[in-house]
């Protein structure tokens, strides 16, 4: 090994597992494109369970530096929770990290405790949205935020994927303004920028035809993604626009739940449950417009694909949606758990396919470079570089200055 690969900074990433998430892209995407001269990066993970379909197999592929934690695990459970703290620290102890990165709300919070305890000296984490409502009840919530009050004593830095969601922290207590960076996550855009299909043969794959209005929403079949209230929107669409037809991507624990509320409310042969896709890019080019339901969002970085394809989007004003979302230029943002807004907003573009077509334009323009992987993980390279001069460097420096 040479002096210079001797010398890259240790940075290790730390999620719960490697399903089909933004978080868990945002991370993979991470770990893979870190400036290899300068750094060497490793990523712990628990097991890769879900019906949301996986990616683990994907960071293999690419030769990540990759350890499973086999109690790291989603669900609150104490004692595999305390067999993976304990794992954690005597990982990162023997592995000498530099810096130890945090992903999500469970191995944000485990991971580092671990890394104070083994004595990191830079500690990083990302969010990637919060649990403080939409997931839980109101009792369970306000203890995630105390936890979460707690773990931002020892963290150096919190990257926020938004404006809004540096702000929420802020408004529940959590951390303090200087502690946070917002870096929006960044999307691999070529293949949304650049997908060519014809339009009526992927069509033609669904059942569907050239004159039918599609509208797509590209998510895991979770109740946080709100999907019964686009469902609950659709018989009023169907009145003003009968070839108006509903696709959803992906799936997840509600399906069954949500393929009966299509079948109540007589909408079921407008509808079309996909399942897990990897032809996302193709699907999203012969839709018309994305929707996004969801009640909370860290980001939404499927809105920067749909973007970058050229879709106008109607989505629900939550977490970081508005910094994406252009309200009235790119899309149209409305509130959450409303059914009539999403009918409202999605008639309204079904109608005017001018306006359909310079919302997808601006789209596009609002999504590249700003949104790009480079252009993120050049700003969490420089979140590092600052933080190893501060604690690190100057350290140094004062040591080696004092009598």
């Amino acid at each position: 090994m040479t002096s210079k690969a001797q010398n890259r900074t240790k940075v290790l990433h730390i999620i719960t597992r490697m399903i089909k998430g933004g978080a868990q892209e945002n991370t993979l995407l991470t770990v893979v494109n870190l400036d290899k001269v300068c750094y060497r990066a490793s990523l712990f993970s628990g097991p890769s369970v879900g019906s949301e379909g996986e990616i683990e197999s994907k960071a293999r592929e690419l030769d990540v530096d990759l350890t499973i934690i086999p109690e790291l695990v989603r669900e609150i459970s104490p004692i595999d929770d305390l067999k993976a703290l304990y794992k954690l620290y005597i990982l990162i102890k023997n592995g000498g990290y530099d810096i130890v990165h945090t992903h999500s709300s469970k191995a944000g919070l485990l991971g580092r405790i671990a890394a104070k305890m083994a004595g990191v000296k830079i500690i990083v984490h990302t969010p990637h949205s919060h649990i403080f409502y939409g997931y839980y009840g109101k009792l369970l919530s306000q203890v995630f935020v105390w936890i979460e009050k707690i773990a931002a004593h020892f963290t150096d830095r919190i990257i926020a994927l938004t404006p809004l969601e540096k702000l929420e922290h802020l408004q529940y207590g959590v951390g303090s303004a200087d502690q946070f960076t917002v870096v929006y996550s960044g999307v691999p855009l070529d293949p949304y920028l650049n997908v060519g299909i014809n339009k009526n043969h992927k069509r033609e794959e669904f059942g569907l035809n050239e004159k039918d209005k599609i509208c797509i929403f590209v998510a895991r079949l979770a109740p946080v993604k709100g999907h019964q209230y686009l469902i609950s929107a659709i018989p009023e669409v169907l009145e003003d626009e009968p070839k108006a037809r509903f696709v959803f991507v992906g799936d997840g624990e509600l399906r069954n739940e949500l393929e009966r509320q299509a079948l109540d409310l007589g909408v079921k042969d407008s509808v079309i449950f996909t399942g897990l896709r990897d032809d996302v890019p193709e699907l999203l080019a012969m839709s018309d417009i994305f929707v996004l339901s969801s009640i909370n969002e860290g980001m939404g970085r499927v809105l920067v694909e749909a973007m970058a394809v050229g879709l106008p989007v109607v989505a629900t004003r939550v977490g970081g949606v508005p910094a994406v979302v252009v309200d009235g230029e790119t899309g149209i943002i409305v509130p959450s758990r409303d059914p009539g807004a999403l009918a409202d907003a999605i008639i309204k573009l079904l109608k005017d396919e001018d306006l359909r077509q310079r919302m997808g334009d601006a789209g596009r323009k609002r999504v590249d470079p700003d949104f790009s992987v480079e252009t993120m993980v050049r700003r969490i390279e420089g979140i590092y570089e600052e933080l190893i001069a501060e604690k690190i460097y100057n350290k140094r420096r004062a040591s080696s200055a004092s009598p």
